[in-house]
């Protein structure tokens, strides 16, 4: 492709470049999306919560202004290159050099890759300013320093920035490509500049802190740290997850190697993620600031109490420390944050030639997606798509929708992790946490072995068999649903689903502890005839899609797809409704007891919302009434269910971990921590019990007593 300005080189045609450029700007991109996404929300719920403190207010506002920002970049990002991907993968998969070529040639100069490039360099520009910032609060306490240390990295942002904007209107211009060759190409500069500033922001940080931690263990001796220098603090505070992503990037671009696509994809969202770890952290005020230093020396820990020490700090001043009658113990939360994806590339699986050839002597009797109409002559029959719609569609759902639920889920998990491993230092609550952990953790290999699955046979359908008879969709959903990955996919996703469902019944019985047992009993029988039922149909649901051209939407004398989903939609949303019935029963009890304004983090609408499960219910319902008219957004949701049912656990033992989720205790618990100012009062609670409440002083807890009712 050439014009007078400008001759762009394709890469090698083949379908390597392609398959490469198809996970990276989906699956990888998509992925990290998802981890941002969640510790955006997270850094808001902290930063909001910083705001109730006079002195902190200006600091967090402008920081969710700043990370709101950032989101907004990143949601820009992700939204248009999926844009990009589905108009070139469906629309163009037969351009020359591939649809590769025509995302990275063509579309790049359009409207919508203008947006996608303008959203990555804002994004850029704004997580380097904040490494800007981290270098000079870090360097606070070298005055003789600072100066010269931050002016250099200084004037390299200010040479990116201008970079950055001439890349932008070169970009902008017909034939305008990251990888177009011209006269001048401000690309290679841009991002040079950029890594260049990264790279040596981050080693100074790292050096600062490696510094101030030697000198430490120096007058305190070895052994001796502070939750400023462990190495989550020192891996997040010197953003080196930025730095390293970036540095490998631009070799690869240098060298122009196609998995140089993977990391631009995923770094578009690795250089928001970075900058969040770091206000992560100072929401949770263990971030570095101008007093880090004498506030690490006073508080950190030692066991030579005895004995004084003395030793240099890094401002020349003498440090002398003396006996301490008592210690003070500092615990950093770091969470270390990383994502495992498993997406394996490969060419068709061994014996798919042969289904394809029963696939289309049998197409008639298959049911045609809305969308798909049916072509006949007198020698064959196919199915033809009537438009683009129903492949645009399946592509963006198994692709960005189920990576970016996959990247929350990720996310979710680790922080699950890591509070149950804190739990795990309790006795008693050791083996609870150690199950719990096993639990997710299986979630997790299911939820990653269905995204991976699912990335191989997107990739399978969209670069080697786009031209199938009924569009690449069809040969992802009639071919390779019962091929090796579409049974291991289907495996994931079945297996996932009984364990969620497990945790909707556990919950169940939990939320009616409090309740007479045989009422108990009467609530929990009917969902548990239900799992049973699901399991069953779970079960012959893998047999039945396991054979050649099984499919979820293949019609047979007997299907036991629509059997197996509405049972399991029933489950969740039957015992949703019961869970959300007995919480707002049980709230309207204590405030006809209590008052109006008495309530309890237990009957909070988060509270509601988690413990039901009413995300996985609420999905489930809608997918269901989709599948069952063969609308095509049903694989919208049913890419999203595959980790929303693992979601919705994770947030439920996310409760758990905080000791915040109902249990046996919560009907007494809440009733006794409740306070309130009026005279004494009584009621009758859902198990019979009638509470008397005596006369208290305003503002001070209740006291109750309680009588069984006979």
């Amino acid at each position: 492709m050439s014009s007078d300005n400008s001759t762009a080189a394709f890469p090698p045609d083949d379908h390597y470049v392609d398959s490469v450029n198809l996970v990276s700007s989906t699956t990888i991109a998509s992925t990290a999306y998802g981890i941002m996404v969640t510790l955006y929300l997270i850094c808001c719920y902290f930063l909001q919560s910083q705001m109730s403190r006079q002195k902190e207010r200006k600091l967090s506002l402008f920081l969710i202004c700043y990370i709101s920002a950032m989101f907004f970049f990143g949601t820009m990002y992700i939204v248009t290159t999926t844009q990009a991907t589905a108009v070139s993968y469906v629309y163009h998969s037969d351009f020359p050099g591939g649809p590769s070529n025509y995302n990275n040639l063509v579309l790049f100069s359009a409207p919508v890759g203008v947006a996608n490039t303008i959203s990555y360099v804002f994004a850029n520009w704004l997580a380097d300013a904040l490494l800007l910032w981290r270098l000079f609060v870090l360097y606070q306490g070298n005055q003789t320093y600072k100066t010269l240390i931050v002016a250099f990295p200084s004037l390299i942002y200010l040479g990116s920035l201008a970079m950055g904007l001439m890349f932008i209107i070169q970009t902008s211009v017909p034939n305008g490509s990251l990888w177009a060759n011209g006269e001048l190409n401000f690309a290679l500069p841009y991002f040079v500049l950029s890594v260049s500033m990264s790279v040596i922001a981050t080693g100074l940080m790292l050096w600062r802190v490696l510094s101030f931690k030697r000198r430490i263990q120096q007058v305190l001796g070895a052994g001796q740290s502070s939750p400023y220098t462990s190495v989550t603090a020192i891996l997040v505070e010197s953003c080196a997850l930025y730095a390293t992503f970036s540095l490998i990037f631009i070799v690869l671009f240098a060298i122009n190697h196609p998995i140089q696509y993977v990391f631009l994809s995923a770094l578009a969202n690795v250089q928001i993620i970075a900058p969040l770890l770091v206000i992560f952290r100072v929401s949770q005020n263990k971030a570095w600031n101008k007093n880090t230093t004498e506030r690490t020396l006073t508080s950190v820990h030692f066991d030579n109490l005895g004995k004084g020490s003395t030793g240099m700090h890094d401002n020349s001043s003498t440090v002398k420390m003396q006996t301490l009658h008592e210690s003070i113990t500092t615990k950093a939360v770091g969470i270390d944050l990383s994502t495992k994806l498993a997406a394996v590339m490969g060419n068709d699986e061994e014996g798919l030639g042969e289904r394809q050839v029963l696939f289309q002597g049998s197409l008639k009797s298959l049911p045609l997606p809305a969308g798909f109409l049916i072509m006949s002559s007198d020698n064959s029959t196919m199915i033809v798509p009537d438009d683009h719609y129903v492949d645009a569609v399946n592509l963006v759902s198994s692709t960005t929708i189920a990576s970016t639920a996959y990247g929350v889920m990720v996310t979710l998990y680790l922080i699950c992790c890591y509070f149950l491993r804190l739990q795990m230092a309790r006795q008693k609550e050791r083996k609870r946490s150690l199950f719990f952990i096993c639990y997710i953790t299986a979630m997790f290999i299911f939820g990653t072995m269905y995204v991976a699955t699912t990335t191989q046979a997107t990739t399978v359908s969209y670069v080697y068999h786009s031209d199938f008879p009924g569009g690449p969709s069809a040969y992802n959903n009639f071919v390779l649903f019962s091929a090796p990955v579409g049974i291991v996919n289907t495996i994931s996703y079945v297996l996932a689903n009984w364990l969620a469902d497990a945790l909707l019944l556990w919950r169940l019985v939990i939320l009616y502890q409090g309740v007479t047992s045989s009422y108990r009993h009467l609530v929990v029988a009917f969902p548990a005839l239900i799992y049973l039922g699901s399991v069953a149909m779970g079960f012959l649901f893998i047999i039945q899609t396991s054979v050649p051209n099984g499919s979820l939407w293949a019609n047979g004398e007997l299907s036991f797809a629509l059997p197996y989903f509405v049972l399991s939609v029933s489950l969740s949303v039957i015992a949703t409704g019961l869970m959300i019935w007995r919480v707002l029963s049980f709230k309207k009890k204590v405030q006809h007891v209590l008052g109006v304004d008495q309530s309890g983090p237990y009957t909070s609408v988060s509270a509601i919302l988690v413990e039901s499960c009413a995300l996985y219910a609420t999905f489930s319902l809608i997918f269901i009434i989709l599948f069952a008219i063969n609308h095509p957004i049903q694989y919208v949701f049913l890419s999203a269910l595959a980790n929303v049912q693992i979601i919705a656990p994770l947030l439920v033992i996310f409760r758990v971990s905080q000791n915040k989720a109902w249990n046996r205790g919560t009907t007494e618990r809440t009733l006794t921590s409740v306070q309130f100012g009026s005279s004494g009062q009584s009621g009758t609670l859902d198990n019979g019990s009638t509470v008397k409440m005596k006369t208290m002083h305003p503002g001070k807890s209740s006291t109750f007593v309680t009588h069984d009712s006979m």
